[in-house]
C-alpha cells in the first residue's frame, strides 16, 4: 500500500540521520499502517538529538523531502523556536504531517503511537512520552475546556450583532467559531484528534446528525440565525458532557448557558 511505502522510506531517511534520535508515528501502536483507507495521512514526530542544532537540520529535512517526495503542496508551521511543523501534499493526496523537536523539548502525543525507532543511548523516547501523558493526562483537557469556554461567548455575541446589523459574511464567520468550539469539546469527549478535524468523521453518528443541522441552510438571515440556535444547543450539550465526565473539571456551563441561551431564544 502507498501509505506503508511511504512510511517505510521516512523511516529508512531519517534514521540514516545522525542528527535524528528518533521517530514515532501517531494514531497507530504497531509500525504498520491501516490498509482500509487509501487517502489517510501519516502523522510522525521527528526527534531530534538534544545536541542538534534545530533550524539547520529542520531547513535541511524541508528540502529534502520536498525534493524525495512527489510533494504537490507544501506548508510549513514555525509553532516555537525550535518546534516546527511540516506539513505535505503529496501528488497522489497523500497527506504527511511531521513535527520535529528536540527530545527535550518531546510534547505529548495522542494515544495510540508507536515509535518506529530510537536511536537515543538509553531509548528515552517511549519512557519521556509515556511521562508527559501520565502528567498531562488530566490536566490538559480540563485546560483546553477553559480556554474554549473563556473564548466561546465573544463569537457567539458577534454573530448576532453581525445579523443585527445585515452583515452576512461576519455572522458566518462568527457562527463557524462557536461550531469550531464546539467540535473541540466534543472530541475531547471522545479522545478524539480536532486539530485540521483529522478524526471529527469518528464522532458518533448521533453526534454528526446534530452536526449537520448547524450548518446553515442558506445564508439568509433567518438560516442563520436557526443554525445558530442548533449550534449553542449542541454546545451546551457537549460542555455538560465534559463537565459530567471529568471529576475535576471546572463547573462552567451552567453559567455560560444562563448567558448566552438567550442569544438561541430571543435572538436567534
Amino acid at each position: 500500500e502507498r501509505r506503508q511505502e511511504v512510511l517505510d522510506d521516512l523511516v529508512a531517511f531519517f534514521r540514516a540521520d545522525d542528527d535524528i534520535a528518533g521517530l514515532v508515528l501517531v494514531g497507530a501502536d504497531t509500525p504498520t499502517v491501516a490498509v482500509n483507507d487509501p487517502y489517510g495521512g501519516l502523522w510522525l514526530r521527528v526527534v531530534l538529538k538534544n545536541g542538534a542544532v534545530f533550524p539547520s537540520v529542520y531547513n535541511k529535512w524541508r528540502k529534502r523531502l520536498y525534493h524525495v517526495l512527489p510533494a504537490a503542496y507544501l506548508y510549513e508551521e514555525k509553532i516555537e523556536a525550535d518546534l516546527s511543523q511540516l506539513h505535505l501534499l503529496l501528488d497522489d493526496y497523500l497527506e504527511i504531517s511531521l513535527l520535529f523537536s528536540r527530545l527535550v523539548d518531546l510534547r505529548a502525543v495522542r494515544k495510540p503511537w508507536c515509535v518506529l525507532f530510537d536511536q537515543t543511548e538509553a531509548r528515552d523516547i517511549r519512557p519521556t512520552l509515556e511521562a508527559i501523558q501520565d502528567e498531562q493526562r488530566v490536566s490538559a483537557p480540563v485546560r483546553t475546556y477553559q480556554e474554549l469556554m473563556q473564548r466561546s461567548w465573544q463569537p457567539i455575541v458577534r454573530c448576532v450583532a453581525a445579523l443585527k446589523r445585515g452583515e452576512t459574511w461576519r455572522a458566518l464567520h462568527m457562527l463557524d467559531q462557536v461550531r469550531d468550539a464546539m467540535i473541540q469539546i466534543a472530541a475531547i469527549n471522545h479522545n478524539l484528534e480536532a486539530r485540521s478535524y483529522a478524526e471529527v468523521d469518528q464522532l458518533p453518528e448521533m453526534f454528526l446528525v446534530r452536526l449537520r443541522h448547524t450548518l446553515p441552510t442558506d445564508s439568509s438571515e433567518v438560516a442563520i440565525r436557526r443554525a445558530l440556535r442548533m449550534t449553542l444547543l449542541l454546545f451546551f450539550s457537549v460542555a455538560q458532557e465534559f463537565e459530567a465526565s471529568q471529576a475535576d473539571a471546572p463547573q462552567l456551563i451552567e453559567e455560560f448557558e444562563r448567558w448566552m441561551r438567550p442569544y438561541s431564544e430571543a435572538f436567534a
